[in-house]
């Protein structure tokens, strides 16, 4: 019964047509109004860049090698995000905050970058025997050899800190009200 909707939805053209459209839709409108290209005004911007996207977006559809392309990428970027939460994943089982290091981004914006350039070499922007032969191994060496960079920053720059000062006021210069207590007590 499943299986029969899911192909039904297939036949339709939700994934090769209905998806595509509304992903390249959405990041244009998403693009426009954050940029705010076509206005200022709320309202009017609004419908305006809804409207542009929405052309864009059959644009996108009707041209098939586009469309192909849109497909192939989606196909990476799913399987970079899956990695990329699987990874948060690990990191919060692990006890890791992932709020308080930059380390998480830079290794998902390195798989998002490998998925672009893996997407690229199948549909044959790149060529997909250099790229396994020389382009993959360079980033994959890059990635750990900045890896072990950080952490040994990480690691000597944590040896050679001097102790903060605990509170903020301390950190100011200015006297905190116990400071102030005290001092007057002291002048009594």
């Amino acid at each position: 019964m499943v299986k029969e909707a899911v192909q039904l939805l297939v036949d339709i053209g939700l994934v090769d047509v209905i998806l595509p459209f509304i992903l390249v839709f959405i990041v244009m409108f998403g693009i426009l109004q954050r940029t705010k290209v076509l206005g200022h005004e709320p309202i009017k911007t609004r419908k305006l860049n809804a409207l542009v996207a929405f052309v864009f977006g059959f644009i996108a559809v009707l041209a098939t090698n586009v469309l192909n392309a849109v497909n192939v990428l989606m196909k990476y970027f799913v399987l970079a995000l899956v990695v990329v939460l699987m990874i948060a994943l690990i990191f919060g089982l692990a006890g890791g905050n992932l709020a308080k290091g930059k380390a998480f981004k830079w290794i998902a914006a390195a798989l998002f970058v490998i998925a672009i350039l893996l997407a690229l070499s199948e549909l044959g922007i790149i060529d997909r025997e250099r790229f396994y032969t020389l382009v993959l191994p360079i980033l994959l060496i890059a990635a750990v050899i900045g890896g072990i960079a950080y952490a040994l920053a990480k690691k000597k720059g944590g040896e050679g800190k001097k102790e903060a000062p605990k509170k903020k006021e301390e950190a100011t210069g200015r006297l905190t009200g116990e400071q102030l207590e005290k001092g007057a007590r002291d002048v009594e």
